[in-house]
């Protein structure tokens, strides 16, 4: 048996605490550094917390709370009881999402301070070793104030939200089906958002994704807090399962990490669809109107299909540069009828004036399309 004298052990217990030691926390920062408050409203308050360690970090970080602090004194002025968290290897990104009243705003300036600090402390647990970071919180009385006298913030994405043209997060299409998503990013701060589209296509989707970049974004949000980006035409060309995401790769609070195609895990949108193996579909004749103008009463007719279960109408934004015209509205009509006038709420939907395409599909019990009609064309005159 190998015995060990007092001094190999002691070498030993320094070379262990060398290699705790070599591990660390080596910084911390939040991004947005200023964010603007004010006393007329609610304010979310979005941060990203980045924290770097030593490459050999693998201990996690931990912040049990933030506080809310009077800079002139230190003092807390409120706490804010969330916890983040990370566990594995370093560097780690962490984001706060919190919401203060303008109650607690106004009182605030009611003392008289202009601006709040905004702290948090991050723990390595294997050594509880202690690194802070802040960001301002600058007050304002309203937002008529703030617009006047705050700075631009910087640019930070809360959340993304992908769907299709039917509002829902899953699609299923035919064979060639045109097809595009929708993605609305909320956001705080302008600035210029940069992202990628990617799908991942039927061989890879069911297993480990394999994604390919479809088109690259870079562009620039206002101050409107949420915007909406249209995606590239997507594949549909072979039966099968898709996945589609759209994935942020560098905005102002954003720093890339391991994965330099999707580095930000919270802020990647995904949404998946099905195109289908469809037999031959007919054509649906004897379409009207078209090339005409309708009035709220005007019926769409079609050719009967003696298999329909249900006809789906469908209304498009007319732009004769486009070979892919955007939904507007649509309806489900019965089997037993092939005429019919738009009803109040797909009206509702269109612009007195402007022209749109139409055209109506047949479909069977199952749901698969087994006709459609060529597209038509008319302009919206309800007071006709």
């Amino acid at each position: 048996m190998t015995r060990h004298t007092a001094a190999t052990v002691f070498a030993l217990l320094c070379l262990l605490a060398a290699g705790v030691a070599s591990a660390a926390i080596t910084g911390a920062r939040a991004t947005p550094g200023q964010v603007t408050l004010v006393g007329s409203g609610s304010n979310l308050v979005a941060l990203n917390w980045q924290v770097s360690t030593t490459p050999g970090h693998v201990s996690g970080v931990s912040s049990p709370f933030a506080a809310i602090l009077d800079p002139a004194n230190g003092s807390q002025l409120q706490r804010i009881d969330t916890p983040l968290n990370a566990a594995g290897a370093g560097p780690y990104s962490l984001r706060d999402l919190v919401t203060l009243d303008a109650a607690t705003v106004r009182t605030w300036v009611e003392r008289g301070l202009t601006r709040v600090i905004f702290e948090r402390s991050f723990g390595d647990p294997a050594t509880g070793s202690l690194i802070s970071a802040s960001a301002v919180l600058t007050l304002r009385a309203s937002r008529l104030q703030a617009a006047r006298e705050a700075a631009p913030a910087a640019l930070s994405v809360i959340s993304l939200q992908l769907e299709f043209d039917s509002g829902n997060n899953t699609e299923i299409v035919s064979t060639d089906e045109a097809l595009r998503a929708l993605l609305t990013v909320q956001y705080t701060g302008t600035g210029v958002l940069h992202g990628r589209w990617q799908i991942a296509e039927p061989e890879s989707s069911e297993g480990v994704p394999f994604y390919r970049t479809l088109a690259l974004v870079n562009t620039n949000l206002q101050t409107s807090q949420r915007s909406t980006l249209r995606s590239p035409a997507l594949p549909s060309t072979r039966p099968g399962k898709y996945l589609l995401r759209f994935c942020v790769t560098k905005a102002d609070d954003v720093e890339l990490t391991a994965d330099a195609q999707c580095p930000a895990i919270d802020l990647i949108a995904v949404a998946t669809y099905q195109v289908r193996q469809d037999e031959a579909v007919r054509l649906i004749g004897d379409v009207s109107p078209d090339r005409q103008t309708v009035a709220r009463t005007t019926p769409f007719h079609w050719e009967s299909v003696p298999d329909a279960a249900v006809y789906q109408l469908q209304v498009f934004e007319y732009a004769a540069a486009s070979a892919e015209p955007r939904f507007v509205t649509g309806m489900l009509v019965d089997a037993k009828t092939s005429a019919t006038p738009l009803s109040m709420l797909a009206r509702s939907k269109l612009e007195p004036g402007r022209r749109y395409l139409w055209r109506v599909t047949a479909h069977d019990t199952s749901g698969h399309m087994v006709a459609r009609s060529a597209d038509g064309s008319f302009v919206y005159g309800p007071g006709q």
